[in-house]
């Protein structure tokens, strides 16, 4: 195909992408993985359409929110309780804030923990966040349970947060031995699912490699690329 082709821009979207010239392109990328169900799905944007008009972003829970969370419970099999947040880094930060309060933790990744690990920040606040969030985290190798045991050994972890798949499949029994020894240790196993969640399986890469956590976060494809209400409360 020779030189990079890909558009500055593109401007309509319904099932390929169409640039501002017209040409028509299919969109591997997806919008990096909300449109999981293509652009300009019928059902879908119908159902938001109706929705908009009826208002948003209410002071009080709205029933919707239940029912989708009755829906997780259901799909999901680490799910017993569902709390709504505004992107994937707040869904995260917070499964790792739920972790044993006086012990550190062994996390990757979250909003606070990429503070910690990606450098320091030229605001003296958050310089400060990075500096203490990355004396309290500590990485591991994916697929190699050995460095995950040498962290075990050598800190008091309360949480282990990690991809179950990411750019490699995990190896047979890797992640069965991650929630193993989590459960031997008393650390709690969190799964970020936001890229993962209803792609593999419906019920997320848990459900497909048969490991529950104890906690995990969802998104992206959810809403086919379309933000969902934000909750104030839980729903349950």
């Amino acid at each position: 195909m020779g030189a990079w082709v890909s558009p500055h821009y593109l401007v309509r979207g319904e099932g390929h992408g169409w640039d501002v010239d017209g040409n028509k392109y299919l969109d591997y990328l997806m919008a990096l993985g909300p449109i999981i169900l293509g652009y300009g799905n019928q059902r879908v944007d119908e159902a938001v359409i109706r929705q908009a008009r009826q208002g948003s972003v209410f002071s009080q829970m709205h029933p919707l929110e239940v029912e989708v969370a009755e829906m997780l419970v259901d799909l999901i099999p680490c799910a017993e309780m569902v709390r709504f947040a505004k992107n994937g880094s707040d869904a995260t930060t917070g499964a790792v804030r739920a972790r044993a309060p006086t012990r550190a933790a062994t996390t990757w990744p979250s909003a606070d923990i990429t503070v910690g690990t990606t450098g320091t920040s030229a605001r003296p606040r958050e310089a400060k966040r990075a500096s203490a969030v990355s004396a309290l985290s500590h990485g591991f190798t994916y697929n190699d349970i050995d460095s995950l045991k040498r962290i075990f050994a050598e800190h008091a972890v309360a949480a282990v947060v990690m991809e179950p798949i990411g750019v490699e499949e995990p190896k047979p029994g890797f992640l069965q031995a991650v929630r193993e020894l989590c459960t031997e240790n008393g650390a709690v196993l969190i799964f970020d699912e936001i890229v993962t969640g209803f792609r593999l399986h419906i019920g997320g890469a848990q459900a497909q490699f048969g490991v529950t956590p104890d906690l995990a976060c969802f998104g992206k494809a959810m809403a086919n690329g379309y933000p969902l209400r934000r909750s104030w409360a839980a729903a349950i």
